[in-house]
């Protein structure tokens, strides 16, 4: 309701609906999740045999390196975003969503592609 109130009243600039939207979509998503990794860590509380089956050293490893990997992305990201905006100009809103998004979404296909069975790779 406010946000369309703010298009009519034309103070909402046309790029920033898709990102509301992502960030509602994502908002969401982070719920979601959050409910199922405490009911996760209630189980594996509850089964430490389980527990220490799913935190291996592969696991631990692949979870550093794709740490890593998204870190790398926003430092060279940021960099390309600082080379950008010497010719053009936009919201540094948008530079922050874009950033956190690429961030998050390099560390999360990095954690799939490393942890991808090892005979299958």
């Amino acid at each position: 309701m406010l946000i369309e109130a703010s298009v009519a009243a034309g103070s909402l600039k046309p790029w920033k609906m898709p990102l509301i939207l992502f960030g509602l979509v994502g908002w969401a998503a982070w719920g979601y999740f959050l409910v199922r990794i405490a009911v996760l860590q209630r189980r594996l509380r509850l089964n430490p045999a389980l527990a220490a089956a799913i935190n291996d050293e592969w696991v631990k490893e692949i979870r550093r390196i794709s740490y890593a990997i998204g870190f790398w992305t926003i430092m060279i990201f940021q960099g390309l975003l600082v080379a950008v905006a010497s010719f053009v100009t936009f919201p540094a809103l948008v530079a922050a969503q874009v950033t956190l998004a690429v961030g998050v979404v390099s560390a999360s296909v990095a954690f799939l592609i490393l942890g991808r069975e090892r005979g299958n790779g």
